[in-house]
Order: C-alpha cells, then sequence, then structure tokens
C-alpha cells in the first residue's frame, strides 16, 4: 500500500503551509487503513529521515499524528532507521528528535558505523510482554547469515 511522501517542495496541496501538508499527509495513512480494513493492517513503516529520491524531514506534527492514527486502529508503527540510527543525525534515533514513540525501531549501518554488516531491532515493551511470560515463541529466519566477521 502507498502514501504520500512528506516532500512539501513537490507537494501541490495546501499552498504555503507546511503543517497542514503534514497532517493531511499523516491523515492520507487512515485514509489507506480504512480503505484497506483496520483488521487487515499490520504495521506502518516510517522513516524519520526519508532518504528515497532525497533526505525529505516530515512536517510539524506528522509523526505525532502517525502514532495517534496507529494507536487508534492499533496498528503497529514501525520506525525504519537503518539510515538514522545511532547518532547520524545528532541523536540515537530519529524518533527520539522527532518526538514520536515506535513500537519497532529497525536498524543497520550505523550501529557498526558501516564497519561490518550488521542489523537489528528493538521492540517495545508491550510486544515483548508476551514472549516474557513464556508463552509465546519469536520464530524468524534470516537471508545473511554466517559472515565471517558479524
Amino acid at each position: 500500500l502507498r502514501i504520500p511522501n512528506t516532500d512539501f517542495y513537490r507537494a501541490s496541496v495546501h499552498g504555503d503551509d507546511v503543517d497542514a501538508f503534514g497532517l493531511w499527509a499523516a491523515d492520507a495513512i487512515e485514509e489507506v487503513i480504512l480503505r484497506e480494513g483496520p483488521d487487515t493492517v499490520a504495521a506502518v513503516y516510517i522513516e524519520p529521515v526519508q532518504n528515497s529520491g532525497g533526505c525529505y524531514v516530515a512536517p510539524r506534527g506528522y509523526f505525532k499524528r502517525v502514532r495517534e492514527i496507529c494507536d487508534k486502529y492499533e496498528v503497529l508503527l514501525v520506525s525504519d532507521e537503518v539510515i538514522c540510527a545511532f547518532g547520524r543525525i545528532g541523536v540515537y534515533f530519529g524518533s527520539d528528535l522527532y518526538g514520536y514513540q515506535p513500537d519497532i525501531i529497525t536498524f543497520a549501518k550505523g550501529v557498526t558505523s558501516g564497519y561490518s554488516p550488521l542489523g537489528g531491532m528493538i521492540v517495545s515493551d508491550r510486544l515483548v510482554e508476551p514472549f516474557m511470560k513464556g508463552t509465546t515463541s519469536f520464530l524468524h529466519g534470516i537471508t545473511f547469515a554466517g559472515h565471517p566477521v558479524s
């Protein structure tokens, strides 16, 4: 599913009102969730700094509104911080800089300063709790294993 990015420069809506554009872009996520059915959407993935096609920073209010939407429909919010985590934008995580609390943070690159291929994820207490009780297991596969350095 696709939603508008937060590139205000190329946006043709809302004139010069950057904040209104940010809320419009966030509300587009809610429209897609409603169109598809909230029970069919597991997660919304966002980047604190969008790097595809340029380095786009979302307008004020965007991330807060996305968090509200995810909470409203019980959809996970995943912050893809592969590019910007571990100090690459001045703080450890972009979600800290922009003031939102994701359910999952994905990271790579900066965790080893690029010296070794390594990535990972951080999950919220809410997602960890079922595993800590011992009633649920986390089965996963990886496509990059056995690297002699990592």
